[in-house]
C-alpha cells in the first residue's frame, strides 16, 4: 500500500480508513510541516460498485468517482435518509401475486444507462437474448419480480 507514498515514509503519519460507504484508504500526514491528510492509495476508485451502497431498492450516481449521491427508484421513498445505505420502501404496498392482482395494477418503467456492476450478487433469474419488449414481459407475468436488469436498462414495477 505505501507504493504510492512519499519517502522517506518515516517522515509521514500513515493511517487506513475505512468509511460507511465501503471506501478503503491509505491516508499520510507529514509529521513535521503536515496541514492535513493526503491520500495516496484508495481500492475502490468507482464507488457505486460497492455492493448495496444504496440499499435495497436505490441506485448510486457519482459525478466524480468521491461522491455517493443515492436516490430511490420511482415509486420508493427512504427507509432514513440521513443513511442511504438503509435502502428504500415501497410507497404503496402491493401484493403483486394475489389472485385479484392484474397488470392495471402496476406498470413497468425503464431507467435508461444504467448498470448493474455487482449483480454476481444479486439473487436473479437470467432470461437469454431478451430485447427490452420481452423483459419488460418477464417482469410483468411474474408476481415476484420487482426489477430486471437488462443491458444498461433497468426496469422497475411499481
Amino acid at each position: 500500500m505505501t507504493t504510492g507514498a512519499p519517502t522517506p515514509i518515516e517522515d509521514y503519519y500513515h493511517r487506513a480508513t475505512i468509511n460507511d460507504h465501503g471506501k478503503f484508504q491509505q491516508l499520510i500526514y507529514h509529521k513535521r510541516n503536515g496541514k492535513q491528510w493526503s491520500v495516496v492509495w484508495k481500492a475502490i476508485t468507482q464507488p457505486c460498485t460497492v455492493n448495496s451502497i444504496c440499499g435495497v431498492f436505490g441506485f448510486c450516481t457519482t459525478p466524480d468517482d468521491e461522491t455517493v449521491n443515492c436516490k430511490c427508484l420511482a415509486g420508493y421513498a427512504p427507509f432514513d435518509p440521513s443513511a442511504p445505505s438503509k435502502g428504500c420502501y415501497p410507497l404503496e404496498v402491493k401484493d403483486f401475486c394475489a389472485a385479484n392482482s392484474s397488470a392495471s395494477d402496476f406498470t413497468v418503467e425503464q431507467i435508461d444507462n444504467d448498470d448493474m456492476p455487482n449483480s454476481i450478487f444479486a439473487d436473479l433469474n437470467r432470461v437469454e437474448s431478451a430485447d427490452a419488449e420481452s423483459c419488460g414481459k418477464e417482469v410483468m407475468n411474474n408476481c415476484f419480480c420487482m426489477a430486471a436488469v437488462l443491458l444498461d436498462s433497468i426496469f422497475n414495477k411499481k
